[in-house]
């Protein structure tokens, strides 16, 4: 996928998935793009819970405020995101709605925009910083 391809070139790429490790590796290998791989196996916790999640900081040595979460799955991806206050991107490719209680910080119908939303909300978050 180039986008996928594109934005490995500037950011690291983690998947989180709710399965086994043998299942999931022939879908990396078809995403070709760098992926780092975390699944509900290995933490023994599966989305939404938080564990998963933390879990996967844990494992890639990163905090939570650093990690811009793209999910498709709303109650699994967005919730739990939302929860732990993470920045997300909803790829809403049904067209479903959000809960305005808990709304991604963007929202996509594919993933043709992500690396332009990706570099507007990075540039957002630097001037924040300032």
């Amino acid at each position: 996928m180039p986008t996928l391809r594109r934005i490995s070139s500037q950011f690291r790429l983690a998947l989180i998935s709710n399965t086994e490790d043998a299942l999931i590796a022939e879908t990396v290998r078809g995403l070709e793009a760098p992926f780092e791989v975390i699944t509900a196996e290995q933490a023994r916790a599966y989305k939404p819970d938080h564990r998963l999640f933390a879990y996967a900081f844990e494992r890639l040595a990163v905090p939570s405020s650093d990690v811009l979460h793209v999910g498709t799955g709303y109650p699994t991806d967005m919730v739990p995101a939302f929860e732990l206050g993470l920045e997300r991107v909803w790829i809403n490719r049904r067209g479903e709605r959000a809960d305005p209680s808990m709304p991604p910080t963007a929202e996509l119908s594919d993933l043709s925009g992500l690396s332009a939303c990706i570099a507007h909300l990075a540039s957002a978050k630097l001037q924040d910083r300032s």
